[in-house]
């Protein structure tokens, strides 16, 4: 009786089958949660004009032309090639610092269900997190055009802490799964070996 009762219930191996769904759901929930925060990670401006940005981190940010936009409850459908007169410039407002933009020939596209279509245009490195002022202006001193230009990190950059930490939440669930299942296993088999024995 006392071997019977040692012996582990077969609830465990459910248990262990249940944390491994558990974690690869998880982990998918958490990941395309991720891509739609991606969206309200970007930060939008109308030019030609001068705006003042945030950085929270350091890193490489690409200032993207969104031909196709919807901004501040308006929709904006310019030519594809009007950014090609345009002329940007980035400054600390900290250290009144000019940071180096760089042409980028659309290295990073993107289509959010055809509601904001846009490709990048320049880029430019943060080494210190905090404010700066964008400045973008048309080659002649045009007013018009307004087109909508979106400054955003690399998709690799925001999407590999997110990627480590369910990488490592999905391997913990998958080690504790099947150390529960095996754990429940062996002790099954010994328990049953042992009341074999004495039979």
């Amino acid at each position: 009786m006392k071997n019977k009762q040692s012996r582990p219930s077969r609830w465990w191996y459910v248990l262990s089958i249940f944390l491994l769904i558990f974690g690869f759901v998880g982990f998918l929930v958490f990941f395309v949660l991720t891509l739609f925060s991606i969206e309200g990670n970007i930060q939008r401006v109308t030019v030609p004009g001068e705006h003042r940005l945030h950085f929270d981190r350091s890193g490489t940010y690409f200032i993207c032309y969104e031909h196709v936009s919807y901004y501040k409850g308006q929709n904006f459908s310019t030519n594809k090639n009007q950014y090609t007169r345009l002329v940007c410039s980035m400054i600390s407002a900290d250290q009144n610092e000019n940071l180096q933009v760089l042409q980028d020939s659309a290295s990073l596209k993107y289509d959010f269900n055809r509601r904001r279509i846009g490709f990048s245009v320049f880029r430019f490195n943060i080494e210190h997190p905090g404010f700066y002022i964008l400045k973008a202006e048309y080659i002649e001193g045009e007013k018009k055009p307004e087109i909508v230009l979106a400054i955003r990190s690399s998709l690799f950059e925001q999407l590999i802490g997110p990627l480590l930490w369910g990488s490592l939440y999905t391997s913990i669930i998958i080690l504790g799964s099947t150390a529960i299942f095996w754990i429940s296993f062996l002790k099954r088999l010994k328990s049953k070996h042992v009341v074999m024995q004495k039979n």
